[in-house]
């Protein structure tokens, strides 16, 4: 219990944002899957992130766990602020599975779902990105049984 709340907050310290024990998406995640945060901490922590994008695409590895986001659909360019990419990445992260792992979608208004939210594991990443690259669509199309 102890090494649990030591962990929480060196976590905590370490975020760029203010961050507070109230915010519990953060921390069911944190509990669930500490390189899963990492990831998405790395990931969130550029202030501009376009989707789509090849940033958004490749996503963020940290051990076998990555955030990355996919386009769906004729998505047009779409800046994400960092406490939405924060806070979108946490949720999806808190509703997943026992590692964190989920997808969510996202999107500005009007158009409902464009963005793909994804956290799994590389393998998972790895498929998506060699489907890309093989003809898959680049900037727009579902990823590959995720």
């Amino acid at each position: 219990m102890l090494m649990s709340f030591i962990l929480c907050a060196a976590l905590a310290a370490a975020h760029p944002f203010s961050f507070s024990f109230g915010d519990p998406a953060r921390m069911v995640c944190v509990w669930k899957n500490p390189q899963l945060v990492q990831a998405i901490d790395e990931f969130c922590k550029n202030p501009k992130i376009v989707v789509p994008s090849s940033y958004g695409a490749n996503g963020k590895i940290n051990g076998n766990n990555v955030a990355w986001i996919w386009p769906q659909g004729d998505c047009p360019s779409a800046y994400v602020p960092q406490q939405y990419c924060y806070s979108q990445f946490y949720s999806v992260c808190a509703k997943g599975n026992a590692k964190g792992y989920g997808k969510g979608f996202f999107g500005r208004p009007g158009e409902k779902a464009c963005q793909v939210w994804l956290l799994d594991e590389k393998r998972i990443h790895d498929t998506q990105i060699t489907w890309r690259n093989n003809g898959g669509p680049t900037s727009r199309g579902s990823p590959p049984n995720t």
